[in-house]
């Protein structure tokens, strides 16, 4: 089985680099194929919600840029982990723009699920959709808050069995992070194989 981390911190962030190792040797050492994407690495165009990708190509988005080797990543693997940092409730603007062009995983019909209306997959749904943001040393409360709710309502838009959300703190140990967040995967990933 695959995990696609999509990494939306910076390639010199430290405190990501010991948690972009922590995913690769505790996910290759389950079994698992962990591949990380890093996006500030990658040229991708900004989505100009011109919805192109559902009815004029359906699926294919009108640039032709990096995000079509995340987007055939994204749809071939079991496992989504979406890492980046948490500014003002969100993700940073990097992640944003990845998220933001995943629209095209999405047809333009809608069913009514809970007294909501939500997206129809175009692709067979994953087995887990998983977001983890990591805090500003500086963070208060309301960010934390913000960031649940937002992320909370992204994954109602995304059926899949299993999702969970983990907070990380900056200021914290990247390596007790690491282990926290091992021990986390082990219970919301792991034993859902």
């Amino acid at each position: 089985m695959q995990v696609t981390v999509i990494d939306g911190c910076g390639i010199y962030d430290e405190f990501a680099s010991v948690l972009r190792d922590c995913f690769i040797q505790n996910l290759n050492n389950e079994s698992l194929e962990c591949k990380i994407i890093s996006l500030d690495k990658l040229d991708i165009t900004p989505c100009i919600g011109c919805l192109d990708c559902w009815f004029k190509n359906p699926g294919k988005c009108r640039f032709e840029d990096d995000m079509e080797t995340v987007m055939k990543e994204q749809v071939n693997c079991d496992f989504i982990i979406y890492l980046g940092d948490v500014i003002f409730g969100s993700f940073t603007s990097t992640l944003k723009v990845g998220i933001d062009r995943s629209v095209s995983m999405f047809q333009p019909f809608f069913i009514k699920e809970r007294d909501e209306t939500h997206h129809v997959l175009r692709y067979p749904p994953k087995k887990g959709i998983y977001f983890i943001g990591i805090l500003p040393k500086e963070s208060i409360e309301e960010v934390s808050d913000t960031f649940i709710r937002y992320v909370k309502k992204m994954q109602k838009e995304m059926p899949v069995a299993n999702t969970a959300t983990l907070l990380l703190h900056r200021e914290s140990d990247a390596t007790k992070e690491c282990a926290r967040m091992r021990t986390i995967m082990k219970e919301e990933l792991l034993c859902k194989l």
